[in-house]
């Protein structure tokens, strides 16, 4: 049995039933956290309609998914809200019972109307299997884990002479570091100010500041920090990491762009890795390794690679709309 409801209409006792399966399941992980999610409605997504469906037998939870219709127009997506961030993780959260996922997504995928489409981001090393059975065009990805139970002396013999170099040159420039839990929106402003600069050079999607503060913002939710590198007292680079069930993830950030060269990035990435081993944590997840230049770069830092997958299930009515679309648009720009 599937019961809708709205993220908005969530109560205490919804956060604390979702919060009892997510620390049963095998699907732990922050992006699957519930409490995450309404923040960011709150703050950045209130015209997208947000839902949680529970799955129960009747007598117990089963498990849960998050899902966003966005769209006001005749094709509709449901999704992940962090979809154009890198962050689009969902799915079921199977708290330990009984549990027959085919059925349960068969039956969530009944109620994708015609005109909307389903897209889940799976967490890593899921099996994709039920999602390829039903119908959903998966698509495998890669991440990188570096296993931070080592000793600082094993992380560094597993980086790469190219990386070490770059560490090595923030060092003889003079880059302190620094580790800041994120409180308030002036915690996150440094941050945002450096990926606006990079955004406007690469060209990636910028949130406006509320957006990264609903997220990073620890009052009542311990989860996230900053990691800074400061040339004289200055901050010029920067990087956030979220924290979740023993792992760590570098989520955004950069180097302004008159002290690239400084390779302060480096530096922060080498200094989450040896805060992780020093603070007890098992991984440090690199978050995707879906841009070949990054992540040739991202692989200098040592570690394995294991699978994310990308499912979507599309009616074939969507996608008859969708050609037809289309063509539609072809049509009218050929017109014009």
């Amino acid at each position: 049995m599937i019961d809708f409801k709205n993220i908005s209409d969530l109560t205490e006792c919804d956060f604390a039933r979702c919060q009892a399966m997510l620390e049963k399941s095998s699907d732990r992980h922050i992006f699957n956290d519930v409490r995450l999610h309404v923040r960011v409605q709150n703050y950045y997504l209130k015209s997208v309609r947000g839902k949680v469906l529970f799955i129960t037998d009747g007598r117990q939870d089963l498990g849960y998914i998050i899902i966003y219709t966005v769209g006001k127009g005749l094709l509709q997506r449901q999704l992940s809200p962090f979809q154009g961030s890198l962050i689009t993780y969902g799915g079921l959260t199977k708290g330990g019972y009984e549990f027959n996922e085919y059925d349960i997504l068969q039956q969530i995928r009944g109620k994708v109307r015609f005109n909307q489409y389903l897209y889940v981001k799976t967490v890593p090393q899921a099996d994709p299997s039920v999602y390829q059975r039903l119908g959903f065009q998966v698509t495998e990805r890669k991440t990188l884990y570096i296993d931070t139970t080592q000793s600082g002396e094993e992380l560094w013999a597993g980086v790469d002479n190219r990386i070490t170099r770059n560490i090595k040159k923030a060092w003889k420039a003079g880059i302190v570091t620094e580790v800041i839990k994120p409180y308030t929106m002036d915690d996150v402003e440094p941050i945002h100010s450096i990926y606006a600069d990079l955004c406007a050079r690469t060209g990636l999607k910028l949130h406006d500041q509320n957006y990264y503060h609903s997220i990073l913002d620890n009052t009542g939710f311990e989860h996230s920090l900053l990691f800074v590198g400061r040339l004289d007292g200055k901050i010029i680079s920067a990087m956030t990491a979220l924290i979740y069930d023993g792992v760590i993830t570098p989520w955004f950030g950069g180097t302004l762009t008159e002290h690239r060269d400084s390779q302060a990035g480096s530096l922060i990435y080498w200094e989450i890795l040896k805060y992780a081993a020093s603070n007890g944590f098992k991984l440090f997840d690199f978050l995707g390794l879906d841009h070949e230049k990054i992540a040739f770069y991202k692989k200098g830092f040592g570690g394995y690679e294991v699978p994310v997958y990308h499912a979507i299930y599309k009616p074939k009515m969507y996608r008859a709309l969708n050609y037809a679309s289309k063509i539609l648009n072809i049509t009218k720009k050929t017109d014009a």
